[in-house]
This record gives structure tokens, C-alpha cells and sequence, in this order.
């Protein structure tokens, strides 16, 4: 896998999709990205695994994460030493960097998975981990203390609330534009992101550039590797396309407007020389 070379080349990038759960692998260098982790790096701190006989691809997996949430402004997407290296050799590809861009789209915008819920979770973590430093490994030098989530977790909530999180997602899209992992041209809006609707519901889908492409039945509207849109695409006329779940519906209990299973934004994909703005794709999936 490591020693995959030429990964422009589609062919390439293909045979190592057989081989590395990519999605899964943008998901894990995405969260390191987010986190600022500054103890992670080429040969450190990561640890791959894959089951064998099912001939799944490889999954990295997070460890010894301690040292992030530092600086707002960290900046790791610049680093040349992710996990393994794979990420660089991977971003020498077109379709992988619109790929990434997916996921950060998913996962950075619309209330995704990165978003600071923890409050709960550090009951237990507290209560399987406060007193570690105190009672069982005395690493370093102290203060050794019985860590808390009143004493502790709250000053370090109200930190991470007020200094990290804020402006954590624009500089860290501002970082990946830089690294050439995410587009300069804004993605299609929907009017509501997720969730259950009733008959009738109208959909806004606006862009404010492009020609916007779009199927329902949550089938990929874009032919991989190409700016072509697929046989079945439909195109949101207009900048402002209202899509109305109406009267071929009216036998499902409700229908689900979603960006699934990864909302494809091709905005990575350059134009030549001349053109005009290139399309732009997701799906919209019904469903009873």
C-alpha cells in the first residue's frame, strides 16, 4: 500500500482504494487536521488494521492524542509528515482531493460530526481517567491531581467554547483552500440539511455559480474522474431551484431529504482554460 507510487493516475488511485478504506482514511486525517495534533506525525502515533479475510481495506486508527485543541491557529494541513505518508501521495490526485473535499464538507458544515458535544462523555472519561496521573503513573513532574469534570472539564470547556471552537472551522477551511483540499467555489445549499419531511415540502436548492446537477435516488450525479454529469442527472434550473415532494408521493409516509451517503461537490475539478465555472453536483435521496 505504502509503496503505491504515480497516485495521479486514476488507475493507481483505484488499485489503493482496494486496498485503504479511503473515506474512512480522510475521516481520520480530516479529525487531526481539526484537533491541531501536534504528537502524530510519519512514524508516530498511529497505528493501521485491516480483517484479512474479508479483504477489507486498512483503517487507521487515533492513539496518543493528548496534545491538540492547543492553538486555534495550529496548523497541521501544511505538515509534510502525516500518518504513513499516504495523504500527500494521495493528494497528487484529482478525484482524491475532490474526495476530501466531500468528507470536510460533511463533517465541517452544516452541524457534522465535528462539533463540540462532550459534556456527557467526560463523566465516564473522568471517572476511568482522573485519577491516572495521581494514582498509577507519575510521568514527568507534577502537580499529581485527581482530575475532575467540575474542577477541570469547565475552565477547559469554557476555553475550548470561546477561544477554540469559534473560529476553528473557518481557519481550518482557509487551511485546506491553501493545501489545494478544498474548493474556492461555494457548494450547493439546501434549505434544509437532513432530516424527515411531509408531502408537500418544498426544497430550495440555490448556488450562486455553476450549473447545479442532481439525482434522486441517492445514485453519484457525477461520472468519476470526469466533469461529466451521469445519464440519469437532472439539472436545478435556475440559481434558486425549488424541488416540491408532491403528488408521486403521496403513498409514503414521508420522504428524506438528505446528502448521503458522501454529498459530492465537484468543485475540486478545474475547468480549461476559457471555460465557464464548472458544474456542480449532490444528490437528493427519497425515501419512504
Amino acid at each position: 500500500m505504502i509503496g503505491l507510487s504515480n497516485l495521479q493516475d486514476d488507475a493507481q488511485y483505484l488499485a489503493m482504494q482496494r486496498l485503504l478504506d479511503v473515506p474512512h482514511y480522510i475521516d481520520y486525517i480530516t479529525l487531526h487536521f481539526y484537533v491541531g495534533h501536534e504528537d502524530w506525525g510519519l512514524n508516530k502515533n498511529w497505528y493501521a488494521l485491516r480483517k484479512r479475510a474479508s479483504l477489507e481495506g486498512f483503517k487507521y486508527l487515533v492513539w496518543d492524542g493528548e496534545l491538540m485543541l492547543n492553538s486555534p491557529a495550529q496548523n497541521r494541513v501544511a505538515s509534510s509528515d502525516p500518518a504513513s505518508g499516504l495523504h500527500r501521495k494521495l493528494s497528487a490526485n484529482s478525484q482524491y482531493r475532490l474526495d476530501f473535499a466531500d468528507r470536510i464538507h460533511r463533517h465541517l458544515l452544516n452541524r457534522g460530526a465535528l462539533s463540540p458535544e462532550v459534556e456527557l462523555a467526560m463523566v465516564a472519561e473522568s471517572a476511568r481517567w482522573g485519577d491516572y496521573r495521581r494514582d498509577v503513573h507519575r510521568y514527568s513532574s507534577g502537580p499529581y491531581v485527581l482530575h475532575t469534570r467540575d474542577e477541570h472539564l469547565q475552565s477547559e470547556k469554557e476555553r475550548l467554547l470561546t477561544q477554540y471552537f469559534p473560529g476553528r472551522t473557518e481557519t481550518l477551511l482557509s487551511q485546506l483552500r491553501a493545501g489545494g483540499l478544498y474548493p474556492s467555489t461555494a457548494a450547493p445549499a439546501f434549505s434544509q440539511h437532513g432530516g424527515r419531511v411531509t408531502s408537500g415540502f418544498s426544497l430550495h436548492i440555490s448556488a450562486p455559480l455553476g450549473t447545479v446537477h442532481f439525482t434522486r435516488d441517492g445514485t453519484h450525479p457525477r461520472v468519476p474522474g470526469t466533469g461529466a454529469a451521469t445519464a440519469g442527472a437532472q439539472v436545478a434550473a435556475g440559481p434558486d431551484y425549488i424541488f416540491e415532494v408532491s403528488s408521486d408521493l403521496t403513498t409514503w409516509r414521508s420522504a428524506e431529504v438528505i446528502q448521503s451517503p458522501e454529498p459530492p461537490f465537484p468543485w475540486r475539478i478545474p475547468a480549461p482554460a476559457g471555460s465557464s465555472i464548472p458544474p456542480q453536483f449532490f444528490r437528493v435521496r427519497l425515501g419512504p
